[in-house]
């Protein structure tokens, strides 16, 4: 017993000994107590990166993932024997940590459809905010984003934070967008009201719709209310397609229309991955292959990017395919500035979309605050006040459309008939 004692007593004299003589080293060595310090403030720095991400935004199996990584991380900080290599291990790090996958948290208040099974026949009757939350977060995981949808009222969504319906470009690594069909029957949609990017690089489709790649026909979106600030996010990509129908169509969209403003102002830098891009438009943002018909706008438009290499395009209507019968009547400012750099290929604009067929544009228009330059698809007030421009010019069909009580300093332009019969509420 007293042996072990001493050798216990001789192991403890050692390890004072020893911890003495690097306390030692380091007072009298500025540059490793430096580093120390240097690896210190590293280290607490991706801390607080974790933990401002929020355990309650991740799935329990998400976060430990999380945590794991930062433990890993703050480990060959502490073996590091520069301050290069703790650069290089805290950025390798922050990049892993913020590609942790973040689920979107779905919208709360949500309601069960009043009625339907998703069927051609038999299709989900939404008559409340609450069942088109419900509608946005079924897609959102995967649910319902193939099935028929009917509406049997106007909705006032009362600017709410709203997730966009098909939001993800991919959920699970499949298709995340909309694929089904979505008759709004004549009805509106009323304050629509989005302010953030989410920080996720799947949800890039922003509007009411996400990703289109079904159909949406009969459907008014008014007092739209979109108005972004974002800028770079390492390791995530934070593009953004933005409509006020929808972000990003490969599907049809036909009888529809939207009022209202959208305002994205996009403040990069330059980050040594790929750069982040915009599409927006009046009705619809990125690119597709999609058809626009007999759809209108008068959505105000202000788009900015700065300050990185990416590209910006934008619309009055649609940032991209096919669109036909349609007019538009909003004003524009966009402004692109990479360093200097304006325009090019880098900047692009359309009135309509990629290709277009028997189109107009409102001939007050304002883009950047000048008149937009004549041609023959200019139309005028007094013509956007009769109904005879919309059945004879853009062919449009009364027992869809209502054309009473026009007027276009007031703002009232043509609405949807309510055509088929659904239970209300």
């Amino acid at each position: 017993m007293k042996t072990r004692m001493i050798r216990v007593l001789k192991g403890l004299i050692i390890f004072v000994f020893v911890f003495m003589i690097l306390l030692l080293f380091v007072a009298c060595n500025p540059e490793a107590r430096e580093l120390e310090d240097y690896k210190k403030a590293r280290s607490t720095e991706l801390i607080d990166y974790a933990h401002n991400k929020g355990e309650d935004n991740y799935s329990p199996e998400n976060w430990q993932e999380l945590l794991s990584v930062l433990e890993e991380g703050l480990l060959k900080i502490k073996e590091a024997t520069d301050k290069e290599t703790v650069d290089s291990l805290y950025y390798e790090c922050f990049v892993r940590i913020s590609r942790v996958k973040k689920p979107i948290q779905p919208m709360s208040v949500a309601e069960e459809y009043a009625e339907g099974c998703g069927s051609e026949d038999d299709p989900f009757v939404i008559l409340t905010k609450g069942q088109l939350i419900h509608f946005s977060n079924q897609v959102l995981i995967g649910e319902n984003k193939e099935d028929y949808f009917i509406l049997g009222a106007d909705i006032d969504l009362e600017s709410m934070e709203w997730n966009p319906i098909g939001l993800l470009s991919y959920y699970d690594r499949k298709p995340g967008g909309f694929s089904g069909v979505f008759d709004g029957n004549g009805h509106e949609i009323r304050n629509l009201y989005i302010s953030e990017r989410k920080i996720n690089s799947a949800a890039e489709n922003i509007g009411l719709f996400g990703w289109n790649e079904g159909t949406i026909k009969n459907l008014g979106v008014v007092g739209i209310n979109i108005n972004i600030r974002w800028g770079p996010i390492y390791g995530v990509g934070m593009s953004a397609w933005v409509g006020g129908l929808t972000g990003m169509n490969g599907g049809d969209i036909i009888n529809c229309y939207t009022q209202g403003n959208i305002k994205l102002k996009y403040l990069g830098k330059v980050t040594g991955v790929s750069p982040n891009h915009i599409r927006a438009g009046g009705l619809v943002g990125g690119y597709s292959e999609g058809n626009v018909k007999n759809c209108y706008s008068m959505v105000n438009m202000d788009v900015e990017y700065r300050g990185e290499p990416g590209t910006m395009t934008v619309s009055w209507l649609a940032a991209g395919g096919f669109v036909e019968n349609s007019f538009i009547a909003g004003n524009m400012d966009a402004e692109f500035d990479y360093y200097g750099r304006v325009g090019g290929n880098d900047y692009k604009l359309y009135r309509f979309g990629t290709e277009r067929k028997n189109c107009y544009a409102y001939e007050g228009i304002m883009l950047n605050g000048k008149p937009l330059q004549g041609d023959s698809s200019l139309c005028s007030k007094d013509e956007l006040n009769t109904a005879s421009f919309y059945i004879e010019k853009l062919g449009w069909d009364e027992s869809v459309w209502d054309f009473d009580n026009l007027d276009f300093d007031e703002g009232f332009l043509p609405k949807l008939r309510k055509i088929k019969d659904v239970p209300s509420e």
